[in-house]
């Protein structure tokens, strides 16, 4: 199971990118292997502010960046994801390398049956409620649901779920909100039926 957040959104160029890296590793038999080193690259991005500054770099030529990712990563990752590290380095994208990263995690999960989840409520659930959660939508959507909970003060009760690009809001502050619209709507409505027959 990879390390994707389903709030960090994909785009379009991710997946491409991270579709391509996956069939490789599919096609020689090394998903597990290049998932981990996946995860391992992703994480060092996320550690290291003047490693990512130095991908993104726009003043280094595709010639001096090759040079850089061979200095770096030659014999410290597999041969598949050191060609895949050149090919987006051919196609000046390294400061997108993070996202073709976590969207190679999202489509991995995906084909292996897993959905990860960013449930948020009012106050701290307990594991088994969340468990409970993850259980439901695992019936409901005939996945393997992976539930990341996060605490949001603003919301009076209830809950929010965010599954891939979806949020589904199921809060009393959604609720009152929505109850409140309508009430202005039934009220402007009145207004206009009470002036059109006056």
């Amino acid at each position: 199971m990879g390390n994707a957040n389903p709030s960090n959104t994909t785009t379009a160029i991710d997946r491409t990118y991270a579709a391509a890296l996956l069939q490789m590793a599919d096609a020689e038999g090394r998903l597990d292997e290049v998932a981990d080193e996946v995860n391992q690259l992703a994480q060092l991005l996320r550690d290291n502010e003047s490693l990512h500054k130095l991908l993104a770099c726009r003043t280094l030529t595709v010639g001096e960046m090759q040079s850089v990712l061979e200095r770096l990563f030659a014999g410290r990752v597999s041969d598949l994801v050191y060609r895949f590290l050149q090919v987006v380095n051919r196609k000046s994208r390294l400061g997108e390398l993070a996202g073709f990263l976590d969207a190679f995690n999202v489509l991995l999960d995906r084909k292996r049956g897993i959905l990860e989840v960013d449930l948020f409520t009012a106050s701290q659930l307990d594991r088994s409620a969340v468990d409970r959660i993850a259980g439901e939508l695992g019936r409901k959507l005939s996945k393997q649901v992976v539930v990341h909970q996060s605490v949001e003060s603003t919301l009076i009760g209830g809950l929010k779920l965010r599954i891939g690009d979806q949020l589904i809001d199921a809060s009393v502050a959604t609720q009152l909100e929505q109850m409140k619209q309508k009430l202005i709507e039934q009220g402007r409505e009145k207004a206009r039926l009470a002036t059109a027959t006056g």
